[in-house]
């Protein structure tokens, strides 16, 4: 079990935006990089802390950048900075959607309908049963007591299979995996980008294969352990 003392250093770390050497930092930018990564972004690890320390990037061996990749991770540092903000309340559908809408702001995504928003204006049958669908999980997901890393990995599948978003459902769930780890004094975890075969694999075939993700996320979470142990976090 993890007591709130990472979650209390990374918000003070974060109200003070502390740089090299601290958990917020490693977090920051690992994560963005990581997490980015999955969803095709081209940004080299080194733009990625250079965006964060400076707000400038340098491009590399002459290679074009997409702007569309420097916004995404903006979004994804200013998305993470909510997640620890809201990390003691519940999980709920406006919560999702926030993450959603940070992590997209300014992009070519933001000006497409997202299917879990579309029911509103009751545009197509497959947006009302993602909308159902999420309600229906989110409802059984916050009826458990105390919740495990089991439960935690459950809820983000089911969320990847209703895939309520046109683009950006792994990144949602990444960060939901997050936030509900810190909110359940559970170790946090960021999945690298080495594991995108299996991660990939798993989220394609469940059912047969989901002792894989369980393996990536635990072994995420020694990973990012003994990051913490190494800043004196735990």
């Amino acid at each position: 079990m993890v007591k709130n003392e990472l979650l209390e250093c990374l918000l003070r770390e974060k109200e003070a935006r502390h740089s090299n050497g601290v958990i917020y930092y490693y977090t920051q930018t690992k994560m963005a990089y990581n997490s980015n990564r999955f969803e095709g972004n081209r940004l080299s690890e080194d733009q990625v802390r250079e965006i964060f320390l400076k707000n400038t990037i340098l491009s590399s061996n002459n290679i074009p950048v997409d702007i569309n990749d420097i916004i995404k991770t903006i979004n994804h540092f200013n998305a993470f900075d909510y997640m620890l903000e809201i990390a003691r309340e519940p999980l709920t559908e406006k919560v999702i959607k926030k993450f959603h809408f940070l992590l997209n702001r300014g992009t070519i995504c933001e000006y497409t309908k997202d299917r879990i928003e579309a029911y509103i204006n009751n545009q197509n049958m497959e947006s009302i049963l993602s909308e159902y669908a999420i309600n229906i999980l989110l409802e059984k997901y916050n009826t458990l007591i105390k919740k495990s890393l089991h439960n935690l990995i459950e809820f983000y599948m089911q969320f990847e299979m209703i895939h309520p978003f046109k683009e950006g459902n792994g990144k949602v769930g990444r960060l939901i995996l997050f936030k509900e780890c810190l909110n359940s004094g559970i170790m946090p975890f960021i999945i690298m980008k080495d594991f995108r075969l299996y991660y990939k694999r798993e989220i394609n075939d469940y059912e047969k294969k989901k002792r894989y993700l369980n393996e990536i996320c635990l072994l995420s979470q020694d990973q990012y352990r003994t990051i913490c142990k190494y800043f004196q976090i735990i």
